[in-house]
């Protein structure tokens, strides 16, 4: 009885703030995007220059049949995991480094530019980031559409934003309440692909996307 409750509770928490967000938008916009049709770019999430690897969804753990999925060291915990806009699942941040660290990806989502995508969470003068009460706006995820295979890079108050709007608009997409967690169902029906296997699968597939990579024209000759 008691977990029926709490899965009541976090759903209906869940669909009150889901509600909350398409009214500041209906407000805004005088009508609020169909769910089926919304993409990032309605938050100004900036879309990426390479395409994610068909394997990326399973590699870390991702077993859901949403069409969007973030990937990213929560504010809060600082560990790193996945959501498709329920809570954040933990995942495997040496992969995710491996990941985030291949050419193809670094050029475009350096540390340098966005350390909180590697793991970094230095706060100025070295201090360590404590506002972990709400969603950091310089703290950044990957957006992934798995229908183009197209990656965003978003803050996390943009992705705030921008789950909600894909919630069906008389349903919920996250009905499922495990371990404390609230998820869409089918999260944990799929075959676990091993680390090794799936860095391997990973870095042959942006290997090959790095080749057909035009080069730069310097404009002069060598």
């Amino acid at each position: 009885m008691t977990g029926a409750l709490e899965r009541l509770a976090a759903v209906r928490s869940h669909r009150k703030f889901v509600a909350a967000v398409k009214d500041s938008v209906r407000k805004v916009r005088g009508s609020v995007p169909d769910p089926a049709t919304v993409l990032p770019t309605i938050v100004d999430a900036e879309p990426l220059d390479f395409k994610v690897p068909p394997i990326m969804e399973h590699a870390f753990g991702y077993g859901g049949s949403l069409r969007f999925v973030e990937f990213s060291y929560s504010p809060r915990t600082h560990q790193f995991g996945y959501s498709d806009g329920g809570d954040h699942v933990p995942s495997d941040a040496e992969l995710w480094t491996e990941f985030v660290n291949h050419p193809l990806v670094w050029a475009e989502i350096g540390e340098d530019q966005y350390p909180t995508l590697y793991g970094n969470f230095q706060h100025g003068g070295g201090r360590f980031c404590r506002e972990l009460d709400r969603p950091n706006e310089e703290w950044h995820c990957l957006l992934v559409d798995r229908n183009e295979r197209q990656p965003y890079l978003c803050t996390m108050k943009q992705i705030v934003f921008f789950f909600p709007l894909t919630e069906p608009t008389n349903g919920d997409d996250h009905t499922v309440f495990r371990d404390g967690q609230l998820l869409s169902p089918c999260h944990t029906e799929f075959k676990v692909v091993p680390q090794v296997d799936a860095l391997q699968q990973l870095y042959s597939w942006l290997d090959n996307e790095l080749l057909k990579t035009p080069l730069p024209d310097y404009g002069g000759t060598f």
